[in-house]
């Protein structure tokens, strides 16, 4: 997954990423003077890897939430290239990283979309 990847799904469950723009800030707004504060700050604020489980459930959630459910379900089952027996579907969608890339699919289409 690549940074534009990992920021179209951070900017999804709307949250920051973490990173140094300039000498003493961060993407986040957060500033300070002290280097260590920056550095605490960063560390303190790991960006999201889009590999793990809760990343995973966050993510899924925030789709429920925004009742985008059905049309990202409805996403997924377009793009599966076979069939599935009842609940291997559910078993081939919440695996990771392949339902993070999906979402980010699913979201980049949506934007190309007028």
């Amino acid at each position: 997954m690549n940074d534009a990847s990992r920021k179209r799904l951070t900017d999804y469950l709307e949250e920051f990423l973490h990173d140094y723009v300039k000498m003493h800030g961060c993407s986040c707004g957060f500033e300070s003077d002290h280097s260590l504060a920056m550095y605490n700050h960063i560390k303190r604020n790991p960006n999201r890897t889009f590999t793990t489980g809760n990343d995973m459930l966050d993510l899924k959630e925030k789709i429920v939430k925004k009742g985008d459910w059905r049309d990202f379900h409805d996403y997924c089952t377009q793009r599966c290239d076979r069939m599935f027996r009842p609940h291997e579907f559910e078993n081939w969608l919440f695996t990771m990283p392949r339902f993070a890339e999906l979402v980010d699919e699913w979201l980049r289409e949506k934007e190309e979309k007028p």
